[in-house]
């Protein structure tokens, strides 16, 4: 089986070879088949430097280091996506979907096309869905040396609704549907009567009162294994697959007036999730006794469900976790480490830098061990980096202002024609007469000077000791004018 090189121009470490006239040629299972190791024949016939610029920005800037050995590869995401302006995970270009955006942006980077990267999602949520813990893979005939380039250059180019939050290597055994052993959604609803428009995106309002306590109770029924056909919505593409389905746990936290609503389990039908909490919506209210969940489930019809409960927007549904057995996700040899992002820093010498830390783009706001949503994260803390790293301190220095009486700072002067109080820096006055600044500096008489100027004069009214040119006392609110014999 024929090996592709890769090869990089001396000048730099980023430039991208890019083949021509290649031959790919794989050997894929089915997609409704377990998965089974790949192998390729791939076949460089001919190579050339190219760069592509676009956007303003190079593409020989954006590409990782490859290496050339024997393959394919497989990497896996862990990806984060608001998805209230896409229409779903899975691949379509319009209107667009989270993978067709990440592939677009892989296919940009790898310069592979997209039947060639084989991208998986584990869960195909649907339009307005959002995920913070979505895992895919995808595949290239070539190794990195380092996934801290791929990872930045792939958040670059995505949109900021759309994150990867880890990349790593995988095995070639591990699948991102088929080696799943759970997964774990939120769902959450918003009960009091004005909806609280930060969370109108992310939850659903319910402006009727819930008992939580009989939802924990009704949530019980769905625990174990049952046949779930009476909460699957049918669909265009036949997603139904095995009704029956295994539910590990279903608990509800009350969060003042936000209620949680967390399930998991070894698979979902299709908007199973949604359809379970809109019976309990209704059983929350107390429209439904507790005994129905058992006899809708057993009835195995979506009608019987569909005379007593609607099913409940996508927006308050968030895909929290893909988890997987520890040996699947063991690392194959020789692999480069996975990468968790870049925390940028000003080292010693002014200038900016990167290094790689597990807690990029987990900590915003008080917490540092909270995301943005007030999700906690599994990674360590951040770390203590010591005084070995040598940070720069900045230091800002406050400079003290005196203040004149009159409200102008120390060094500003008035015009001795319109009387406009200008600023220190200021050679002619900023008003329209553009009068020249004064002979004397400032009309303010330091204190520490022993004696005034010749010519001062005090004021009669306030006492106010003034400069000679002044025609008014320059106190805040005297005004009284320079009497005709100067004192």
């Amino acid at each position: 089986m024929g090996v592709a090189t890769v090869g990089f121009a001396a000048v730099s470490p980023l430039r991208v070879v890019s083949l021509s006239n290649r031959s790919v040629s794989a050997r894929l299972p089915p997609l409704n088949s377990p998965p089974s190791p790949l192998s390729f024949d791939f076949v460089a016939q001919s190579s050339y430097p190219q760069q592509h610029v676009s956007d303003g920005v190079s593409e020989e800037q954006t590409q990782p280091a490859r290496v050339a050995l024997p393959g394919p590869h497989k990497w896996r995401m862990v990806i984060a996506y608001d998805g209230t302006k896409f229409a779903g995970w899975q691949y379509q270009q319009s209107p667009p979907t989270i993978q067709c955006l990440i592939e677009n942006a892989l296919t940009r980077i790898t310069k592979l096309d997209r039947k060639d990267l084989c991208l998986v999602g584990a869960s195909r949520t649907d339009a307005g869905v959002h995920a913070w813990g979505q895992v895919a893979h995808f595949i290239t005939p070539f190794m990195y040396d380092s996934l801290d380039t791929l990872h930045a250059a792939l958040n670059g180019l995505l949109p900021p609704e759309i994150r990867v939050r880890e990349i790593s290597a995988a095995c070639p055994e591990f699948h991102a549907r088929f080696s799943t052993k759970s997964k774990t959604y939120h769902y959450k609803i918003y009960n009091y009567p004005v909806m609280d428009p930060f969370r109108s995106l992310y939850a659903y309002h319910s402006a009727y009162k819930l008992n939580p306590v009989v939802m924990r109770e009704a949530a019980a029924y769905f625990v174990g294994k049952h046949d779930f056909s009476s909460f699957a919505n049918a669909s265009h593409n036949d997603r139904l697959g095995n009704p029956v389905k295994e539910i590990f746990r279903f608990d509800i936290t009350e969060l003042d007036a936000l209620l949680q609503l967390e399930v998991e389990g070894t698979g979902f039908l299709f908007r199973q999730v949604r359809n379970m909490v809109a019976l309990l919506l209704q059983i929350g209210r107390e429209a439904l006794p507790l005994d129905v969940v058992p006899k809708i489930m057993a009835a195995r019809d979506r009608k019987e469900l569909a005379k007593v409960a609607l099913s409940v927007p996508p927006q308050g549904l968030c895909l929290m976790s893909v988890n997987y057995n520890s040996a699947s996700l063991e690392p194959p040899e020789g692999c480069p480490a996975a990468s968790f992002g870049r925390t940028h820093s000003v080292d010693d010498r002014g200038s900016f830098g990167s290094k790689r830390s597990r807690n990029e783009g987990y900590g915003y706001g008080p917490d540092p061990t909270m995301d943005s949503y007030g999700y906690g994260y599994r990674g360590s803390p951040i770390p203590d980096h010591g005084p070995e790293k040598n940070f720069l301190t900045i230091v800002l220095h406050v400079n003290v202002v005196v203040v004149g009486p009159d409200g102008s700072f120390e060094g500003d002067w008035t015009c001795p024609k319109c009387g406009n109080i200008n600023f220190a820096f200021r050679t002619t006055c900023n008003m329209k007469c553009g009068a020249p600044r004064p002979t004397l500096a400032s009309n303010h008489i330091d204190k520490d000077v022993p004696e005034a100027p010749e010519g001062s004069w005090t004021c009669t009214k306030c006492s106010n000791l003034n400069y000679p040119f002044r025609a008014i006392c320059n106190r805040k609110g005297c005004g009284s004018e320079k009497p005709s014999t100067s004192n």
